[in-house]
């Protein structure tokens, strides 16, 4: 009985957004003919994923066989249907772009209360058209991703009391279509940028990156896109000045070999760091694996791990190497 009480209250809960997705859907435009700059990105996008090989990893972990499966079905989708809606694939869905979270009402109230929603975070959460995302339905001029990204970042800055273009460069390990880095730009930030992910991602990410007007490429103000992780180690070790490494639910969901190699560059090269996890995901233990190595970084960072109530058994970890927080200048 208490079960299906707490059911119904959700139901009820999420009625009115519900609603709205079945108007919006029933009431929306259909795609007109594709312009011819969006049909040379679609025509790149298709040789890109007809180049890349999603092959069978050797991994039985049930994360990796899990993220090969989603590389399958993205490289199926781009290829079958149409990329300008794109947001919309079951695929994106169910890794990148959740369908009416229960958590976004939480996160929108925080954002908008923000003393400074005018000046800075109402422009950071606007949303494109691009990938025919479905709107907030209590704020059509965003998108739940956009708003959940947007969200990370206003609680890293709250934390350290310091804005994100205080940095030079971003690391951002798996970037997921590249939803963070546009709010990162739309929060005036002019740095350089890289991204580590899957090649099938990185792609996508070029694509949605290119019809956001966002360079991609090496500089300043540009896009870096690698899916080789000894190049983003590279740029790990050769960056310079202060740089923020971020891993939103991506490095907890990979082997702990491969974490160990990027977060021992992290802890010699970055300035500060933001990483979001799950306390257990597929029997992996990432709550002792984070403390420990914060421990094991506690004489250069000031770490701090920050539950997040709305997501019960997720978490921020950040970072800020002591040296440079200690000389770093407030808002």
């Amino acid at each position: 009985m208490v079960k299906l009480k707490i059911n119904l209250y959700r139901f009820y809960r999420r009625l009115p957004s519900k609603l709205f997705k079945w108007l919006y859907c029933l009431y929306a435009k259909q795609l007109s003919p594709p312009t011819q700059k969006q049909s040379r990105l679609i025509e790149d996008l298709r040789s890109t994923f007809l180049t890349l090989s999603v092959e069978q990893t050797d991994s039985e972990s049930v994360l990796s066989q899990t993220w090969l499966e989603f590389q399958k079905a993205l490289k199926k989708e781009v290829a079958e249907q149409d990329p300008r809606s794109f947001l919309r694939w079951p695929v994106i869905l169910n890794t990148m772009f959740p369908d009416d979270p229960e958590y976004l009402p939480i996160e929108f109230a925080v954002i908008r209360k923000d003393t400074e929603w005018l000046s800075r975070w109402k422009k950071a959460i606007q949303e494109t058209s691009i990938g025919r995302p479905m709107p907030f339905w209590r704020y059509r001029n965003s998108s739940s991703n956009t708003i959940h990204q947007a969200y990370h970042i206003l609680v890293f800055e709250h934390e350290w009391d310091q804005r994100i273009n205080y940095f030079d460069q971003v690391l951002e390990f798996g970037g997921g279509y590249g939803c963070l880095r546009r709010v990162i730009h739309n929060l005036g930030y002019n740095g350089s940028y890289c991204i580590s992910d899957f090649p099938t991602f990185s792609a996508l990410q070029n694509y949605y990156l290119l019809q956001s007007e966002l360079p991609i490429g090496n500089g300043i103000g540009g896009t870096l896109l690698l899916s080789d992780i000894d190049q983003f180690l590279d740029v790990c070790q050769a960056a310079k000045g202060k740089v923020l490494f971020i891993a939103n639910w991506s490095l907890s969901e990979t082997p702990f070999e491969l974490r160990t190699r990027v977060l021992s560059e992290v802890a010699r090269h970055c300035t500060a760091f933001l990483i979001g996890y799950q306390d257990e995901i597929c029997g992996i233990d990432n709550a002792t694996y984070f403390a420990d190595w914060s421990a094991s970084i506690a004489e250069k960072f000031e770490c701090r791990v920050i539950k997040i109530e709305h997501l019960r058994g997720n978490n921020y970890l950040m970072g800020w190497k002591t040296e440079a927080f200690g000389k770093h200048t407030v808002k």
